[in-house]
């Protein structure tokens, strides 16, 4: 927010905002249960790694970075003592650019997998339905494999 704003932002606790409400037991019961339901939803949702959208608010999402920069931080800590400070710079953005390649390739796939499912909805749909979860995925997957092969068809050695 720019800093000319004059109303400063506070940051509530839900027992302030019950409190500055001023209603009666029942109305405080009420928005209770409201705003922990909301609280519930969107811990259920980050934690499935899913993207929770708050009317009003915006959006609440893992960030994808996060896990593996846990991971490679313990690399670069071990390889801290024993570089120079030069190398160590050059070394961390390697390092990094590397999880972060890792990160993007295994995001796209993740879509590229969304997307198939979403365009062969009703295939998945009748296949989970019949055979199971397992076998809906592994054909969604299969479809992804999948390439065009290009022939002549009037080369006799390609038939």
């Amino acid at each position: 927010m720019p800093r000319s704003v004059k109303n400063k932002l506070e940051k509530l606790k839900k027992e302030d905002i019950l409190e500055r409400l001023h209603k009666d037991n029942t109305d405080t019961e009420i928005i209770n249960s409201i705003i922990t339901n909301i609280e519930n939803t969107i811990l259920e949702g980050v934690n499935k790694n899913l993207c929770v959208a708050i009317p009003y608010m915006g959006r609440v999402y893992k960030d994808r970075y996060r896990e593996v920069f846990k991971e490679a931080r313990i690399i670069l800590h071990n390889a801290k003592d024993n570089l120079t400070k030069e190398e160590y710079v050059e070394y961390r953005k390697s390092v990094f650019k590397s999880y972060i390649k890792r990160v993007d390739k295994e995001f796209k796939s993740k879509q590229v997998i969304e997307r198939l499912i979403r365009l062969n909805k009703k295939k998945y749909n009748k296949l989970y339905a019949a055979c199971g979860k397992t076998y809906a995925d592994t054909w969604i997957k299969k479809i992804a494999y999948l390439q065009i092969v290009e022939h002549d068809i009037n080369d006799p050695n390609e038939l």
